[in-house]
């Protein structure tokens, strides 16, 4: 659920600036509430205590028509979110009979956290064929209040799997033989776990599709 409340206002046609005001909640999933089972960390029990996370957000952004045609969309965003639940050692181990013992995980509500950041849309239409749409998204987000009874302390921690840069270019014509669509994305570094301690490496990805209608 994430009930909204978007006013915006139109001071002159190219131009159009808007606000919204939103709240989400996402409960636990049932593996986190009743699943018990080893996992690459180590073994992972369950928690039929978790609550759902929730996260409420503002958002700011401006549509403008720049020279006609250049259409350009800043934004700007703020979130802070609330119980979000993360992987926490117990501090117990389980002799699975090799050299080392298994450490045991369990998934608890126990951090806020808070995201801000701004992205900026370009679209432009070079001709009757040729539109040309790129994109760059900026995200900051850190650990802001973390409990946790285990003697572990991820207050200043950035979230994991937020990369704090993407971007986006995507070129698409039009002609009388197919549709030729190509874009380029690239994902900035990121980190793997909670802890900080493991980077997934920045990504570049391309896309190529060639489609033609054969039949109205």
């Amino acid at each position: 659920p994430s009930p909204k409340r978007p006013p915006n206002y139109t001071p002159s046609p190219p131009v159009r600036t808007f606000a919204t005001a939103s709240t989400r909640f996402m409960p636990p999933r049932l593996d986190a509430l009743a699943g018990s089972r080893k996992s690459r960390r180590g073994f992972k029990i369950a928690n039929p205590d978790l609550t759902p996370e929730s996260i409420s957000s503002l958002e700011w952004g401006l549509d403008w028509m720049a020279f006609g045609k250049l259409g350009v969309k800043p934004s700007l965003f703020y979130s802070r979110g609330k119980d979000f639940q993360y992987l926490v050692a117990t501090g117990e181990y389980i002799d699975s009979g090799s050299d080392d013992p298994v450490p045991v995980f369990q998934r608890q509500n126990v951090s806020n956290v808070e995201v801000a950041g701004a992205e900026l849309g370009l679209n432009y239409p070079a001709s009757e064929t040729i539109i040309i749409h790129a994109a760059y998204t900026y995200n900051y987000s850190r650990i802001i209040d973390y409990r946790s009874n285990e003697g572990i302390d991820l207050t200043g921690k950035a979230l994991n799997e937020v990369p704090p840069n993407i971007v986006y270019v995507g070129f698409n014509w039009r002609n009388k033989f197919a549709d030729l669509f190509i874009d380029y994305s690239f994902t900035d570094e990121q980190w793997y776990d909670e802890e900080n301690t493991e980077f997934i490496e920045r990504y570049s990805v391309v896309n190529l599709r060639i489609s033609r209608q054969i039949i109205k």
